[in-house]
């Protein structure tokens, strides 16, 4: 069972690991981007500290999101497996001091809120455009009645230029 949060104590070595179900549709910042939002990610989660007494937050999110394929425009099933490894800080400033290896977190109070936490992994796997794999779907009939070819905004110049226009006489 997953709590809202994970609040300082729950930091150390023998802290407990959560494990839990997080609904996508309360995922405000996500649900635009999906086509369909039932389901909920499954997440896992553990507050260590490490050598140098950083609080950090390790674990995963899986989830099967459905997203719109923007070559068909129709909906696919998208898989999620993301792990992470995050270092609690207080601000942005104090996360540009951390070293170079080390993820940042900005966690206000020292507070981690499960569901925030979670959406900002998700939103991070997605694809920069969402498209099924290739081969699997085809871009829409064109309704307009003239062919793609025609349509191109150079097709007006292949008649000024003709066809041989890239030979020199």
């Amino acid at each position: 069972m997953l709590p809202q949060g994970l609040t300082p104590d729950d930091f150390g070595p023998d802290a407990p690991t959560y494990a839990g179900e997080l609904a996508l549709g309360q995922m405000a910042r996500l649900v635009p981007l999906l086509a369909e939002a039932h389901g909920g990610a499954h997440l896992v989660i553990a507050g260590r500290v490490d050598e140098c007494g950083r609080r950090f937050v390790e674990g995963s999110v899986t989830a099967e999101l459905i997203l719109i394929c923007q070559r068909c425009l129709g909906a696919y099933p998208h898989a999620v497996e993301e792990e992470f490894r995050l270092t609690l800080v207080s601000s942005e400033a104090e996360g540009e001091e951390l070293p170079d290896d080390l993820e940042p977190f900005v966690s206000a109070g020292g507070r981690v809120q499960l569901m925030d936490l979670a959406e900002e992994e998700l939103l991070l796997a997605l694809p920069v455009v969402a498209r099924h794999r290739e081969g699997e779907c085809s871009p829409p009939p064109n309704r307009a009645g003239i062919s793609r070819e025609e349509l191109s905004p150079f097709a007006q110049l292949r008649g000024v230029f003709g066809d041989d226009s890239c030979e020199r006489k």
